[in-house]
């Protein structure tokens, strides 16, 4: 919104001007009307030219220091153009205050990120990989995001599985391997529906005899992940 300091000073700024000029279109009709009483007493002048007020020649820029019509537009529109680059100004340093504001935020996530990454949590592993992969906050950094996306699928995080099976699958860095994409997705799939719509497409689109080396790899990232969490692995998907 615009400050009222401002905005006060805007209309100020334009009924002064707009007092200034009426002021002095007056002292121009006096003297042209002292100009009509001479003229009256030296040969029957017009009453009308005395009285010192405006005439119909006024408006019409005839007397020296009058108003015309165009002059009177702009002194009336002036207080609004004031106002409106006052509320532009105004708006400008708002946006500018915000971008500022979204930075500094966006590095205090970073370090936040950081340090709960190093200590092991998959849920900041997960999202500080998504800001590598996509530059949020940080420079672009892909073969990082892979590394934080594998440290938080290997704690059996859905969401770091699905995003790493995106990575081998559209062979980012180079780590093109649909059968890998495939297996991560398997793993998610359960409880993250965007893997089990991956799954579905790439299973669609590979050969048949595919689908057994894609359980065999299910199953030894099934055993990664028990090591990495300490617990007993899980039964073989292909038993």
């Amino acid at each position: 919104m615009i400050n009222r300091r401002t905005l006060s000073a805007s209309m100020a700024m334009g009924l002064l001007l707009m007092t200034s000029a009426r002021t002095d279109a007056a002292d121009g009709g006096g003297s042209g009307g002292g100009g009509g009483g001479a003229a009256g007493s030296g040969g029957g002048g017009s009453p009308a030219g005395g009285t010192g007020g405006f005439n119909s020649g006024d408006f019409n820029g005839l007397g020296g220091g009058s108003l015309n019509l165009p002059d009177l537009y702009k002194l009336i529109k002036l207080p609004f153009e004031l106002i409106s680059m006052a509320v532009d100004y105004n708006n400008k340093n708002q946006a500018a205050d915000a971008t500022k504001r979204g930075t500094e935020l966006q590095v205090i996530r970073r370090e936040e990120l950081v340090g709960l990454s190093k200590k092991g949590d998959a849920k900041a592993q997960n999202e500080l990989g998504f800001n590598y992969f996509h530059g949020v906050g940080v420079s672009r950094d892909r073969a990082q995001a892979m590394t934080l996306y594998r440290l938080s699928a290997l704690q059996d995080h859905a969401e770091a599985q699905n995003n790493l099976g995106l990575c081998y699958y559209t062979n980012i860095e180079g780590h093109g391997d649909p059968i890998e994409a495939c297996a991560l997705w398997r793993l998610a799939a359960p409880t993250f529906p965007k893997a089990q719509i991956n799954l579905t497409y790439a299973e669609g689109k590979l050969p048949a005899d595919s689908l057994l080396a894609i359980t065999k790899r299910t199953d030894e990232l099934r055993a990664e992940i028990a090591a990495t969490l300490g617990k007993k692995a899980l039964p073989p998907a292909s038993k």
